[in-house]
């Protein structure tokens, strides 16, 4: 087989990874790929990947397209990446693997400072630019609950004012997967 257009969505893509799985069992295929910014790309990839052995990623003459080297880019992690996220949605019983995950601990400093932080990975990797800090308020002794019970409300206030005002500062998803730091009382 010289070329496929495989689809312009998952399902699509699901079936002509399958079509290849079955006309072709434990071969692996080069995809000449591009994609438009509207699609649901990584779960296209992450799909391609399971029998992909590389890519080479073109540039479609279209404002909608991906550029090729940003497409380079979310081919490079589907590998491990995407099999680590499969695995963990596995585990954890979820519907799809999760793709925007973010993780909240907090931290006493000299037990008069409490700050909470929050780390963010986007497609299995950290997406430093979303990290933030939470200085947290009105809290006299170190209470690590009541303190994610701060950060967490404040992360979702964020959210309903970004959904409310169109912000764009990283509030305006939400998480497929929170990750809390802290003992089973958490």
């Amino acid at each position: 087989m010289d070329s496929l257009d495989g689809g312009h969505n998952p399902q699509c893509v699901q079936a002509a990874v399958q079509a290849l799985q079955d006309y072709y069992p434990g071969k692996k295929v080069v995809f000449l790929t591009g994609m438009m910014k509207d699609k649901d790309s990584a779960a296209m990839l992450a799909k391609m990947a399971e029998v992909a052995k590389a890519f080479v990623c073109l540039h479609a003459d279209s404002d909608r397209a991906f550029g090729a080297q940003e497409l380079a880019r979310d081919t490079n992690r589907t590998g491990k990446e995407i099999a680590a996220l499969t695995e963990l949605g596995r585990l954890l019983g979820l519907q799809n693997p999760p793709d925007h995950i973010e993780a909240f601990d907090i931290s006493n400093i000299g037990g008069q400072t409490i700050v909470g932080g929050m780390t963010v990975f986007r497609r299995g990797r950290p997406e430093k630019r979303l990290y933030k800090k939470f200085t947290i308020k009105d809290q006299a002794a170190p209470d690590d609950y009541a303190a994610m019970e701060q950060m967490l409300t404040r992360r979702l206030t964020h959210y309903r004012e970004a959904a409310e005002t169109g912000k764009k500062d990283g509030f305006e998803i939400l998480p497929d997967l929170w990750l809390i730091d802290g003992g089973a009382g958490r």
